[in-house]
């Protein structure tokens, strides 16, 4: 439908078309009601607007449809049970949405909408980087964020999700780490990117994801409270805020979060966070007999995360303490009376009218669920700690293959990190980083290899071979992002190696130099460390009590980088990560 008013499509059995029901430009008022709708190629209902101007595309209402099993004709899956883009006052309500291969309800660009009643699950079957229910703005990377927030805010604004039961947030895609494929896999519960701001989130149930029953990305006065968010495989909330947005002015509040065990987060907090971009408060969080556990704020203890956080201030009213579910083995997420969430304001959800109900616009009723088959996906939590093998030789790596287990940023032909056989410490082959002028970035190529420690002695190690250019820099980081510096190593076009930006040699060019690092991370830490340099025919010298930065004390991550504006070309080999957990 295009230029239509008021029209209503009710009661229909659709499949086996290119999208189940398309609202088109300049469309105002319609209807998509009970409908049945199945084996689409592309979404189950598009609402789609073509003009910058949202009142185009208005008051839409998708109410009481069976959406499932859709969208296996798209060569990029990127379809959902509902899609909705630049419009306002569209509604979602009574929907139940199940086996899609990607979210059940999404929307890029839109105002007013409203999310309710919905009942979803088993999505994102073939993609990841998604969400059960998602949104995101639209983005003009020419302008500058507040040129972009001044046009996009009054069309991304005063949208609400609430009463909505939704689980097995799915996801299918590459681990980065290990190359393999994996499911489940990268997917939140509701997930707001982009910049969203100004959503209201509430009384929402969500179980059974992968990196949390929330995650915003960005953005700022967003309300997520009233909620419960239970047995998120690695977090139950994800706060990100993205680089340069100046996310700002959110709340979280009154929400039940329950981690399911070790290894899972009641917090993920990106890079960067200051105590402006979220506000905690009156939570009730649960981690069964283990501490809640938070990550992603630099030097903060997976171990006493919980207590150093309330303690700086965080989370003021919150509660640790079992919620009292009626039946949390089978899902039924009612409060008994004698939960303790009522009297922290926490209200009872009642999600008795979610989902699909008996009317006279309905296809089908009663309208039992469709077995469909799909693949059985484990979401019980493990301990994910970054690891690296213990030695890197580069003997068994393909030649030209890139560096495997970590995050390599490269350009081709203007920066390259690849296995080489032009030189080696010991052995026939070894790692080559080069760059050439030209690249964007001042801090490609890089090499990032995550590897998680919060106590104990670090041991790193490397043979390097400064061929031409620089500088060249290893360093240790207790976040990727925003980071406090740890053991950090730079050797400059001329040769000079120096520590934490004390010179301490000229290593010779062209030939090879062994750099070994020992330092005590946690409650140990002294704020030094030690290195050991070795070159060829020298005896080593040992360089002690070296300083890193006075608030590094765990590690996230080991970058090698070229930073350099000249041709730069390095070697590596026989890099080395030794882990000595304190008792």
């Amino acid at each position: 439908m295009t230029g239509a008013r008021d029209c209503t499509v009710a009661a229909c059995d659709l499949r086996n078309s290119e999208v189940g029901v398309y609202i088109g430009d300049d469309t105002h008022g319609c209807q998509v009601l009970g409908c049945d709708i199945t084996q689409t190629q592309g979404d189950g209902v598009s609402i789609i607007g073509t003009s910058r101007d949202h009142e185009r595309v208005s008051d839409h209402v998708v109410d009481n449809c069976y959406i499932y099993d859709i969208g296996w004709g798209r060569i990029h899956n990127r379809c959902g049970g509902v899609y909705m883009h630049r419009c306002s006052r569209v509604k979602l309500t009574h929907n139940h949405v199940h086996d899609t291969p990607r979210y059940a309800l999404g929307m890029d660009v839109g105002n007013d909408c409203e999310f309710a009643y919905n009942y979803c699950h088993d999505v994102n079957l073939v993609t990841a980087d998604s969400s059960i229910i998602e949104a995101a703005t639209a983005l003009d990377w020419g302008m500058t964020v507040d040129e972009q927030r001044a046009r996009h805010d009054p069309h991304n604004w005063g949208n609400t999700v609430h009463h909505n039961l939704i689980h097995d947030s799915g996801g299918w895609g590459t681990n980065r780490t290990t190359g393999e494929l994996e499911a489940p896999y990268y997917t939140w519960g509701i997930y707001l990117d982009i910049d969203c701001s100004g959503w209201h989130i509430h009384r929402n149930v969500c179980y059974t994801t992968v990196l949390g029953g929330f995650m915003q990305n960005g953005g700022y006065e967003t309300v997520v409270e009233n909620n419960i968010f239970v047995d998120g495989q690695r977090s139950q909330i994800y706060w990100n805020p993205w680089s340069g947005r100046n996310m700002h002015g959110h709340r979280c509040e009154r929400n039940i979060l329950v981690s399911p065990g070790r290894g899972a987060d009641i917090y993920r907090i990106g890079g960067g966070f200051e105590d402006h971009r979220v506000g905690f408060g009156d939570n009730l969080v649960w981690a069964g007999e283990a501490s809640p556990a938070i990550s992603g704020i630099p030097g903060l203890r997976k171990k006493d995360a919980w207590d150093a956080w309330t303690a700086g201030g965080h989370d003021e009213g919150s509660r640790v303490a079992d919620p009292q579910f009626v039946d949390a083995a089978n899902r039924d997420y009612r409060l008994k009376p004698t939960s303790p969430a009522s009297e922290m304001g926490i209200k009872a959800i009642d999600l008795s009218t979610v989902g699909n109900c008996e009317s006279p616009d309905r296809c089908t009723w009663p309208r039992p669920e469709v077995a469909v088959a799909r693949d059985a996906l484990d979401y019980s939590p493990t301990l994910v700690v970054a690891t690296q093998p213990a030695l890197r030789d580069y003997e068994d790596s393909p030649l030209g293959g890139a560096e495997q287990g970590a995050n390599v940023g490269a350009k081709p032909p203007l920066s390259t990190v690849e296995v080489t056989d032009e030189a080696a410490a010991g052995g026939n082959q070894s790692l080559r980083i080069t760059e050439q002028p030209g690249l964007e970035h001042g801090f490609e190529p890089y090499i990032t290899y995550m590897l998680d420690q919060e106590d104990g002695l670090l041991e790193l190690g490397l043979d390097l071979r400064c061929d031409e250019g620089g500088p060249f820099v290893f360093e240790c980081r207790d976040d990727p992002h925003a980071y406090s510096l740890g053991p950090q190593l730079t050797v400059d076009a001329e040769g000079w190696l120096s520590a934490n930006g004390e010179r301490l040699l000229q290593l010779p060019r062209g030939e090879w130099a062994r750099l070994d690092i020992a330092c005590i991370l946690g409650e140990e830490s002294t704020g030094t460390y030690d290195l050991t340099v070795t070159t060829a025919g020298d005896a080593p010298r040992e360089f002690n009590d070296l300083a890193h930065a006075e608030g590094f004390s765990t590690l996230a991550c080991v970058v090698i980088m070229s930073t350099g504006d000249d041709d730069a070309r390095f070697y590596i080999d026989n890099l080395t990560f030794q882990r000595e957990e304190a008792p």
